[in-house]
């Protein structure tokens, strides 16, 4: 097993919208980044790209993973997105930006396809032989955000109470020498601790974790942050600025650290990538009436709004969607949630499970809980996002569900400015851990069956942190 490691800087340029309708950034107070791990047990390969960088939409990552394949003949590449809001923010299914923001994020957006491969390429010319280690250290920078009000209905707030994901997972790589090469690591909240308090372009809390584990460990060593299934968690304190934001990534830098102290080696020498594409349902569509009445009733709202130009914006967009919902309703068109996964696994002692969407921190803890692995690190925002996935307990409260799960005749629940404009069925939980437990079988299948595996075959109960 060999795996080879390369970074390069992704900033975009000065002036691209950022942070959904606040405005463009006016400066950057931290580059953003790609980082690309390959992975190589002699064969096949496996690329693992970790950018500062918001998301995107299915045609935009699908393109990027092309040509990287076409570029270097890897075959399974995850793109992971930290989900910083302080980059370019034209994530959602809502109208095209304004002619120059469009021709300058397209320039940016073609600039990554041409460079992304390249730094793949980068990482697989120059494999390193070395050892491996998992581990895992207590840490929390976030709250969860969903808040039920006096009415029942979900507020965005900090619920000291709710679900969250206490920890950090980290994958080392070393090289012959003993000393890490790169660091994977995965932590679960959203990076909007400077959100909309400045208009600087940031990675935001992960890049402060990154500067923290290379003054611990070297100069030489790539740390590379995966987002966990943080969709409904804010990293805390929400738009608390710069200095709260250093703090927050300080400490999961450290107990990255920590969590290293306490790996343990992989001895597996052989890998396994397993691959779903879910096409999750959504619920019935209203009547036409129904739309029609909601489509009057936000035009008046948009009317009399005399807010600032954000909200104003932000009614129109969701007029826009309104109307193609009232378009779907009227040709008998119902859309589909795709949702790819992805299981990268070692023999029974590692797994990643790569998902696409923002998923609910609830996925995680499930896949932690039920992994048939020692160690299971669990990223979403991987390879494409197209709107949130909520539990099925947060499905049921439809149109009290907030802005993540929340359903028409909502205005201002996220699923009307995705493509689906629909809200996730209840069911969709089912599905998704049906589709995990046998990714998982069958990889379980698959190195039983290889010959090349030095470590024990079957899956070895699992720690817990």
């Amino acid at each position: 097993m060999k795996a080879g490691v390369a970074e390069m800087e992704i900033t975009p340029p000065v002036g691209t919208l950022i942070v959904e309708y606040h405005g463009p950034s006016t400066g950057v107070h931290d580059p953003l980044f790609a980082k690309a791990l390959v992975l190589d047990d002699g064969a096949q390969k496996i690329a693992i790209v970790a950018m500062d960088l918001v998301g995107y939409y299915w045609d935009t990552v699908d393109g990027l993973r092309s040509a990287i394949t076409e570029a270097t003949g890897i075959e399974t590449v995850l793109l992971n997105f930290s989900h910083t809001h302080n980059c370019p923010f034209h994530l959602l299914g809502l109208p095209s930006p304004p002619p120059e923001q469009k021709r300058i994020i397209g320039d940016w957006l073609r600039g990554l396809r041409d460079s992304l491969p390249k730094l793949v390429q980068q990482a697989a010319d120059n494999p390193v032989p070395g050892t491996r280690r998992a581990g895992r250290a207590s840490v929390q920078v976030g709250f969860n955000r969903r808040l039920p009000d006096k009415n029942g209905v979900v507020v965005m707030c900090d619920n000291p109470d709710g679900p969250v994901v206490p920890w950090v997972d980290v994958l080392a790589v070393d090289g012959e020498d003993g000393k890490p090469t790169a660091v994977l690591f995965e932590h679960a909240a959203h990076p909007v601790i400077v959100h909309s308090s400045s208009t600087l372009i940031t990675a935001d809390y992960p890049g402060f974790a990154c500067r923290r584990i290379r003054h611990g460990l070297g100069a030489g060593v790539v740390p590379m942050f995966l987002q966990g299934c943080g969709a409904n968690i804010n990293g805390h304190p929400l738009q608390g600025g710069f200095e709260e934001c250093e703090k927050a990534g300080d400490k999961l830098g450290d107990a990255v650290l920590a969590a290293l102290e306490g790996a343990t080696p992989l001895t597996a020498d052989v890998f396994n990538g397993v691959t779903r594409r879910l096409m999750l349902p959504t619920e019935d569509p209203p009547t036409l009436e129904e739309v029609e009445q909601v489509i009057e009733e936000h035009k008046a709202a948009i009317e009399s709004c005399e807010g600032p130009q954000a909200p104003r914006r932000a009614l129109h967009d969701q007029l826009d969607a309104l109307l193609d919902l009232r378009r779907m309703v009227a040709n008998g068109e119902r859309r589909e949630l795709r949702l790819d996964m992805t299981a990268v696994t070692l023999a029974g002692q590692w797994c990643l499970m790569a998902l696409a969407g923002e998923m609910f921190c609830e996925y995680q803890l499930w896949m932690d809980e039920h992994s048939p692995f020692e160690h299971t690190m669990v990223a979403a925002y991987t390879n494409g996002i197209g709107g949130y996935v909520a539990t099925d307990a947060e499905l049921t409260l439809k149109e009290r569900g907030g802005y993540e799960a929340g359903a028409f005749p909502v205005t201002s629940a996220c699923a009307l400015c995705t493509p689906t404009r629909l809200a996730l069925q209840v069911g969709t939980e089912k599905i998704i851990h049906q589709a995990a437990e046998e990714m998982w079988a069958e990889a379980q299948r698959h190195h039983t069956a290889s010959k090349h595996v030095h470590s024990p075959a079957e899956p070895q109960p699992h720690s817990k942190a």
